[in-house]
């Protein structure tokens, strides 16, 4: 397993060997903060986790936009999806449905943006995502949530413009 981790040297000499090597490697275990490092480096994720963010941020704009239309008089600045969610709930905007689907959204939103560091180095049990016995290849797992969060956010946020 040392010449996969030399430089493009050992690569172009030794080629497919140093591939299948990568392969094996990408296979084993490694620590939780090592696979956070990985993540952090790893531009799909990443990327994703800020579409998320923006997302989100447009979510909670069309949230406000509903509760305007209707006349809901409240200082919308600075409140959170969360309190927003409330404010829709206590407002009879949205339905019992529509609100437990929104709670369910947050909390998947707010365990990928705040507690994949405290899964993965020991702090916090396992819930929404593995965090123990780590491979290279689970980042496919960790970009695959973050993908389906993203696409449940974007739905959404037509779900809410189309409030009746």
């Amino acid at each position: 397993l040392r010449l996969a981790r030399v430089g493009g040297f050992a690569r172009r000499l030794y080629g497919d060997v140093v591939c299948n090597l990568q392969k094996l490697d990408s296979e084993q275990e490694i620590s939780g903060l090592q696979f956070y490092q990985m993540l952090q480096n790893n531009d799909e994720f990443t990327s994703t986790l800020g579409r998320i963010s923006l997302a989100s941020g447009k979510l909670e704009s069309q949230l406000m936009n509903c509760f305007r239309q209707r006349n809901i008089d409240r200082n919308f600045e600075g409140k959170s999806l969360g309190r927003l969610i409330e404010i829709g709930k206590t407002s009879d905007v949205l339905d019992n449905n529509l609100y437990e689907v929104l709670l369910i959204l947050k909390n998947q939103r707010n365990y990928l943006t705040h507690n994949i560091y405290g899964l993965l180095n020991g702090n916090l049990d396992e819930t929404i995502l593995e965090g123990r016995e780590l491979t290279e290849i689970d980042q496919e797992l960790y970009i695959d949530r973050a993908h389906t969060l993203l696409e449940n956010i974007i739905d959404l946020i037509e779900v809410v413009r189309n409030i009746d």
